[in-house]
C-alpha cells in the first residue's frame, strides 16, 4: 500500500503544479509592465513606463491570481499531496 500512496502523491503534486502554472498564465501574471516601449515619434528612443502604472498592473495580476478558483484548487492539491506523503512515511 505504501508505494501506491507514494505514486498517488507524486502524480497529484505534479498535476497541481501544472494547474498552478496554467492559472498563473491565464490570470495575467506576466512581465508586460516591465517591457520598454518605443516612442511613436522617434523609434530610436525608448519610453520608460510610469512606476505607478507598473505597480497597478502587478497588483491587478496578483489579485486576479489569488481570486481564481483554479489557483485554490491547485494549492489544495499540493497540500493533499504533502499530507499523503507524510501519511506514507509514518504508516
Amino acid at each position: 500500500m505504501v508505494p501506491v500512496l507514494r505514486n498517488i502523491s507524486d502524480t497529484l503534486f505534479l498535476i497541481s503544479l501544472a494547474v498552478l502554472m496554467v492559472s498563473a498564465i491565464m490570470n495575467g501574471i506576466n512581465f508586460q509592465s516591465f517591457l520598454l516601449k518605443r516612442k511613436d515619434d522617434d523609434p530610436r528612443k525608448l519610453e520608460v513606463p510610469v512606476k505607478s502604472t507598473q505597480l497597478e498592473k502587478q497588483n491587478k495580476g496578483l489579485t486576479t491570481f489569488f481570486r481564481s478558483k483554479l489557483t485554490w484548487i491547485g494549492l489544495a492539491c499540493v497540500f493533499i499531496s504533502v499530507a499523503l506523503s507524510y501519511i506514507e512515511r509514518y504508516v
